[in-house]
């Protein structure tokens, strides 16, 4: 199967108002019938606009091998409101293969009815309210700077960070003296978000890892092993590999020892 998307419609007639996208059976099926469900959905990166849903049921054979919607979506509310942040625009196909031999040589496409469900925002609810520092309970002091937070929220994600900071805490206020700031607002957002900080610095990223790992949030250690393969580069492959080596980051290891052996070729 093949999915061919047309950013202007599918025929000219349409004028280019609507996006079409259609399934298409790749190999001859002979005198086989192949009966499958589809369906089709794009959603608001930002998660502000409802999710788009088609989706159809469907026989493909040698004479009929596509099926798809001519008018899936307007272009113009694709673009203003369904454009990631790095201008993609991402349509998700799931298809249902049906194993029951079909009887009939019938081909018909049945529109499902479907109630939308917008996509979940408490990530960004938990980000707004750390941002806000509405509700706060709890006052950082960090290379001068304050970062308000909650104990709850930081008892909940990590029980090692919760100790850390409360061992440290003097009339509500937590000084830390062995952490630079960015680090521990990098925690911080990703405790509160399950995302990391946008960082381009190799020296940040090392030490955001080792504060995941001292918290022991196993998530962001990962994901800060994917950002530190991702900013990987002929001057710092090697000192990377030797912080892999040290703390037995075997992901990020085998990948630094690929990174090498291609650089020297």
């Amino acid at each position: 199967m093949t999915v061919n998307v047309y950013p202007s419609g599918y025929s000219a007639e349409e004028g280019g108002e609507h996006i079409s996208v259609y399934l298409r059976l790749w190999s001859d099926p002979g005198t086989a019938r192949v009966k499958l469900s589809k369906k089709f959905r794009i959603g608001d990166p930002s998660g502000k606009s409802p999710l788009i849903v088609l989706c159809s049921e469907d026989i493909f054979t040698r004479v009929r091998e596509t099926w798809g919607f001519q008018k899936f979506t307007m272009v113009n509310s694709a673009k203003s409101r369904y454009i990631g942040h790095n201008g993609s625009f991402t349509i998700r196909c799931d298809l249902e293969v049906h194993t029951k031999a079909c009887t009939t040589s019938t081909s018909t496409t049945i529109a499902k009815p479907m109630i939308v469900v917008p996509p979940s925002n408490i990530v960004r609810h938990l980000e707004q309210l750390m941002v806000s520092k509405q509700w706060s309970d709890v006052t950082s002091l960090v290379q001068e700077s304050e970062i308000h937070t909650h104990w709850l929220i930081i008892a909940v994600r990590s029980l090692l960070l919760y100790d850390t900071l409360e061992a440290s805490t003097t009339n509500s206020v937590i000084r830390i003296e062995d952490m630079k700031v960015v680090v521990l607002r990098a925690i911080l957002h990703f405790v509160y978000t399950d995302e990391l900080v946008p960082v381009n610095e190799t020296v940040v990223a090392r030490e955001m890892m080792a504060a995941a790992c001292r918290f022991r949030l196993e998530w962001m250690k990962a994901m800060c092993e994917n950002l530190l393969a991702h900013l990987l580069s002929k001057d710092n492959a090697m000192s990377t590999l030797e912080l892999a080596l040290r703390h037995h980051y075997e992901e990020l290891k085998i990948y630094c020892n690929d990174f090498t052996e291609r650089a020297m070729k």
